[in-house]
């Protein structure tokens, strides 16, 4: 069964995740490459990803070896203005922090496309936007910024 979060639980995890950074404290931008990497997250650039499928970015795990792949669209990573691409890695991130038990049964893009189409998609849509917007500006950075 999916997890249900809330909204103040799915902007402490996101906290923590940029808590657990090292070398020193997240500062703005966020840099959700780095942080992919940091989880184990390999991140491929893939021609094709939205003729083939209609999609701009999606992950999946590799059976048996268990790594995680991050597919981004070639067209995206190359054109996409710099907050808009770590805003589509940042979601993806989303996906693959509070749905792991979710995304660990897809092992193609194939398998990530079904799962798209499942009955629990949009609520996992939601928690993973909620999670990008919250790690992209978590509040505590977004209010340190913001002082005189």
């Amino acid at each position: 069964m999916l997890r249900q979060y809330t909204e103040l639980e799915i902007e402490n995890i996101a906290w923590e995740l940029l808590r657990r950074k090292p070398k020193g404290r997240a500062c703005l931008p966020i840099d959700v490459d780095l942080l992919l990497e940091l989880q184990g997250i390999s991140l491929v650039v893939v021609a094709g990803l939205i003729p083939r499928f209609s999609i701009e970015c999606c992950a999946y795990q590799l059976h048996p070896n268990g790594e995680v792949i991050v597919a981004i669209e070639k067209f995206i990573a190359d054109s996409r203005s710099e907050p808009s691409y770590r805003q589509i890695l940042a979601k993806v991130l989303g996906h693959l922090t509070l749905h792991k038990e979710v995304l660990d049964q897809t092992s193609s893009i194939e398998d990530y496309l079904a799962l798209r189409s499942s009955p629990a998609w949009p609520h996992m849509e939601h928690d993973a936007h909620r999670f990008a917007v919250s790690l992209m500006a978590p509040e505590e950075l977004v209010a340190q910024a913001a002082a005189p």
